[in-house]
């Protein structure tokens, strides 16, 4: 089985949009990664995705894409870090 990613936010504005967000990655022994945060820019970025996505109804339409946008900002972003 794969790793899963997952987000979180570090905070909400006072009109209740995310401020700050980061992605981590559980392993298959449900350890997680270091997270990885993201700038403003960023987070307003995957959660227009994720906002975008959650207007498909469907399950699995949602729970593979969700994984599919997280583990592409995670690895981009990653890379991007190693690499600096």
């Amino acid at each position: 089985m794969d790793d899963k990613y997952d987000w979180a936010t570090t905070g909400i504005t006072h009109d209740g949009h995310h401020q700050l967000m980061h992605i981590y990655r559980c392993s298959t022994n449900r350890e997680k990664s270091q997270p990885l945060y993201l700038d403003q820019d960023q987070s307003r970025l995957l959660n227009a995705c994720l906002q975008q996505l959650a207007k498909d109804t469907s399950d699995d339409t949602w729970s593979m894409m969700r994984q599919a946008i997280l583990r592409a900002f995670y690895e981009t972003l990653i890379s991007s870090t190693r690499s600096s």
